[in-house]
């Protein structure tokens, strides 16, 4: 599945649209990688540096596109709206996902983890990585409508 692809099953498009491939999933996970945070143009970053809190919003898109890919998977047809309703248990373990002047350009990858599922929402365990090691993790629930 291509970036083009990928931003079609998100509420997101333009330099917004963060996730560059989804390199695998299943009905229990995703995993996606991306380049998007050494992207200057990335609407998120500050002064060319991308600080770790910002992996939510990439975990909440890995999220969104799982959830995507499910309904799509199990023939159903429903839209509905994602609404942030927590993110809990946040552990922030590198600063920043990428700082200009100190960084490479490693890929981001994106873990997400399903820990309930339903029609009204959906709470995921989500992990943030770059060269095998965690930056952010934590835990967020979306309210469906």
């Amino acid at each position: 599945m291509n970036k083009s692809q990928i931003c079609q099953l998100l509420p997101h498009s333009g330099t917004m649209c963060l996730i560059d491939e989804i390199v695998l999933w299943d009905k229990e996970m995703l995993l996606a990688k991306t380049m998007s945070h050494t992207d200057l143009k990335n609407p998120l970053s500050h002064e060319s540096s991308l600080n770790s809190i910002h992996g939510v919003e990439y975990a909440a898109q890995a999220m969104a596109l799982h959830s995507a890919l499910m309904k799509s998977a199990e023939k159903e047809q429903t839209e509905s709206r994602g609404y942030l309703a927590s993110v809990k248990n946040i552990k922030i373990l590198q600063e920043y996902l990428f700082k200009k002047q100190y960084d490479d350009l490693t890929p981001l990858f994106i873990k997400v983890f399903v820990l309930m599922a339903g029609s009204q929402g959906f709470t995921y365990q989500f992990e943030i990585l770059k060269n095998d090691k965690v930056y952010i993790s934590g835990k967020i629930t979306i309210f469906l409508l």
